[in-house]
């Protein structure tokens, strides 16, 4: 903690750093000094008026005087406090009194990001379950329109009963939601960005934010993978000697490989910090939701993923056939068909989990392989599996089409592969049925002999198959037969 001096009152100070202890602006009492940024000086303050402690952000004198300072300031005000969500800190309060700017913040008893690393890399479990609250957090502040532009270890803060709050929306820039989202009035809208003009920190940057571009969600996406990559491996993602050097490594260089640091790291989980260091805007996640789902869910089921790592194809003998059922593709030009194919996806690995003689790779680990474009061996490997099922889904006019292709991911080479073409009249009974019969032949090509006892059998009337045929091409197109 900062040293105090004699007590005084905050706004008569041109250096707040200096406020001391007993000092009192408005209702709040100072009673500690926190933290000194870009955009203020916080300390920890007694609300006299609520008797509860908040972190009590103040702007300096010579800062307030520059209006657009002022008006960043009373933008983080309002994007914090459009803000709900338990890994995004509360805004309680926010004005100015006499000539000082101040902002009210719950306070979060804890350590930022920064001071835990100190002392290097995360543990796996834990690190994964941090990453999933702040994930979860950006996803909320995104889903409502904001940016905050400048994620990083020192604007991350650990509560003593382990939650993560993600602090700071100083540099936070509100965006068009798309054109469902209601007009935004003056008040609402946030700093933005002129061209050509940084900002946020080095070494946490986003190529297009280094580069002076255009500044949309996707670079939080970027500065987020940045902090994981840190939290993962105890070293940043893109240190150099000199600014002008990170910034050319965040625009040209890839991070050093994860493995080589720290192997205990799944490829599943590599794979996502990959996707968020995506150097293209638009190779990273389309939506921070599916972000936060997959770090969710691989922390979840994290023994399954670090057992799957156990497991090669060539050391097992005598054993089932190993599968993993990548994620569907929706081939409609309308994204709301995502969820369809997220749908077909788990009817795919629900129905093949019931034949005995089949080990299947969990939905944890395949999902983080969406949009990637890895190839089919090497994705393998890192699942450890002989077989790979490719599927595809697509609704044009009144039809609903599923493509499926059996792929042996050593030689490249079709094992089986079936079209289904059914009008879309209910789509919850056509992936039902076409799942179901995906299953069936796929457990009969791989001739695992194994085949489950069922209560009923749906009627799969109306689902057309065209002819199959082997191929040495996985990747070539399925024929439709439309009825």
């Amino acid at each position: 903690m900062a040293p105090f001096v004699e007590p005084t009152i905050a706004s008569d100070l041109p250096d707040l750093k200096r406020v001391t202890r007993g000092a009192r602006l408005g209702p709040y009492e100072i009673t500690g000094f926190i933290g000194a940024g870009g955009m203020g000086v916080v300390y920890r303050a007694h609300d006299t008026n609520l008797n509860r402690v908040v972190a009590l952000k103040l702007l300096p004198a010579h800062v307030a005087a520059d209006p657009e300072q002022l008006q960043r300031f009373d933008a983080e005000a309002k994007a914090v406090s459009a803000l709900n969500h338990p890994a995004i800190v509360t805004v309680y309060d926010a004005g100015q009194i006499g000539n000082q700017p101040y902002i009210s913040m719950e306070f979060v008893a804890g350590d930022t990001l920064r001071d835990i690393l100190k002392v290097g890399a995360i543990p796996l479990r834990r690190a994964l379950q941090i990453g999933g609250q702040i994930s979860d957090g950006l996803a909320k502040a995104h889903d409502v329109g904001f940016v905050h532009r400048d994620l990083k270890p020192e604007n991350i803060k650990v509560s003593v009963d382990g939650f993560a709050k993600i602090l700071d929306f100083g540099l936070a820039k509100r965006i068009s939601t798309g054109p469902s989202e209601e007009p935004v009035d003056n008040e609402r809208t946030l700093i933005r960005t002129a061209p050509g003009m940084v900002l946020g920190t080095v070494g946490y940057m986003s190529p297009e934010q280094a580069s002076g571009g255009a500044v949309e969600f996707h670079s939080d996406q970027f500065s987020f993978g940045a902090v994981l990559y840190e939290m993962l491996t105890g070293r940043r993602a893109f240190e150099r000697p000199t600014v002008a050097d990170t910034l050319s490594a965040i625009i040209r260089d890839e991070p050093f490989p994860i493995v080589q640091i720290n192997p205990a790291v799944p490829p599943p989980v590599r794979w996502i910090i990959d996707r968020c260091l995506a150097k293209d805007p638009h190779d990273r996640y389309a939506l921070t939701r599916d972000l936060a789902r997959d770090l969710v869910s691989a922390s979840e089921h994290l023994g399954e993923l670090l057992a799957s790592r156990r497991i090669r194809p060539a050391h097992r003998q005598n054993s089932e056939p190993s599968l993993a059922v990548l994620p569907v593709i929706n081939l409609s030009n309308d994204p709301k068909n995502e969820v369809l194919a997220d749908a077909m996806t788990d009817a795919l690995i629900t129905e093949l989990v019931q034949y005995r003689g089949l080990r299947i790779i969990s939905r944890a680990s395949s999902m983080v392989y969406r949009g990637r474009r890895n190839s089919l061996a090497d994705l393998a490997e890192e699942l450890g599996v002989e077989w790979v099922l490719l599927a595809s889904i697509a609704r044009v006019g009144g039809w609903t089409r599923i493509n499926a292709q059996l792929v042996d991911a050593a030689s490249d080479e079709n094992r089986w592969a079936r079209s289904y073409t059914r009008r879309a009249r209910d789509i919850l009974s056509i992936q039902a049925d076409a799942a179901r019969d995906i299953a069936h032949e796929v457990n009969a090509a791989l001739g695992t002999g194994h085949e489950i006892q069922r209560t009923s059998q749906t009627s799969t009337a109306g689902i057309h198959d065209c002819k199959t045929t082997p191929r040495s091409d996985s990747h070539a197109k399925l024929s439709i037969q439309h009825h």
